[in-house]
This record gives structure tokens, sequence and C-alpha cells, in this order.
């Protein structure tokens, strides 16, 4: 039963995957005819998981110089993420987050419902206490700025994207340490 709280955390990476399977098979402007494109496939995150596998298995013992260069350029990752976050909300004014009705509907289920569910689900199937709170509280975290990512690589509504990102975290202020309290989990 403890399976489930890894399977139930890896949820949003495969919806990512989906989105971007249709829009390679012809779904919502992607693709040409319904036809998958297999160079669709050979992109930098497809190539270097597919390495980063390659060398775990083998066991290759990269130089150190390497290992510091990838470990600085993945440290890059949040600030630019930000980066782009910070300008993308320099399109509205943050007044405009209190009056957009969407966002209240979506953080109460990003922030309160989904974290509930997952903590009924979880607790049903007897997943032991620590991973009950662990996948409870992963579920109540706000909206990732991969949402930004996400909407600028897909020409999606970057704006909406920066509103949500912003107006859940600040409302995660309060709704995290009441969902870290009910779980019983402490920092």
């Amino acid at each position: 039963s403890d399976w489930i709280a890894g399977e139930v955390s890896g949820i949003p990476g495969v919806a990512v995957k989906c989105v971007d399977i249709r829009r390679n098979t012809g779904g919502e402007g992607g693709g040409e005819g319904g036809v998958f494109r297999w160079q669709s496939l050979i992109n930098p995150g497809i190539i270097s998981s597919v390495l980063a596998m390659v060398f775990f298995l083998a066991d290759v013992k990269l130089p150190e110089v390497v290992i510091d260069l990838f470990g600085s350029l993945g440290n890059m990752t949040t600030p630019l993420s930000m980066l782009i976050l910070g300008a993308s909300m320099g399109e509205f004014a943050l007044g405009e987050l209190f009056r957009d009705r969407k966002l209240y509907s979506i953080t109460f289920l990003r922030l309160i419902a989904l974290p509930l569910l997952m903590y009924v689900i979880t607790s049903a199937c007897g997943v032991a206490p620590l991973l009950v709170g662990i996948v409870t509280v992963s579920a109540a975290m706000p909206a990732a700025s991969m949402a930004v990512m996400l909407a600028t690589t897909y020409d999606g509504n970057i704006e909406f994207a920066s509103k949500s990102v912003v107006f859940s975290t600040l409302l995660s202020i309060v709704t995290l340490p009441i969902v870290m309290a009910i779980t019983h989990l402490s920092v």
C-alpha cells in the first residue's frame, strides 16, 4: 500500500508528458494530421535523461569538473524560472489577483481539495502515517513556476499561469501550516 504514495506523487509529471504527447500527435495545434513526430522526442530533456540512465547503469564515473559544471547548470534552473515568473508578473497589477474569481476556484482545488483527497485516499489504503503526511503536504504545495514555463512553451495563458503561481503561493502561507498540523508533520 505504500507504493500508492510514490505513484500519486508522480501524477503531475505524467500529466505534463500526456499534454506533450497530445500536442505532438495532432491535438490542440500540435502534430501534423494526427501523426506522432518522433523527432519531438529528440530534445535536451530526453537526451540528458537517457544519458543519465546509461551512466548510472554502467556505473560511469565522470570527472569532478564535469560534475561541478552540471551542478552549476542545475542550480541555475530555479533562479531562471523566478526571473521568467517575475517578468510575466510585470504584465498585471497585483490588485488583479484578488478580483479574478477563477483563481479562487483553482487555488481552493490546489491548496485544500487535492490535499484533502490525497489524505483520505492514502489513509484509507493503509499507507504509513509519515508517507500520508508527505503525499498530503506535497499535494498542498502552491502552483509551481513550471506552470509559467509550460504556458510560455505551449503559447498558453502566461498571465493567468503567473497569477495562479503568485496567488497560490500567497495563500499557501496560511494553508500549508494547517495541512502540516493535520498530518502531524513538523519542520
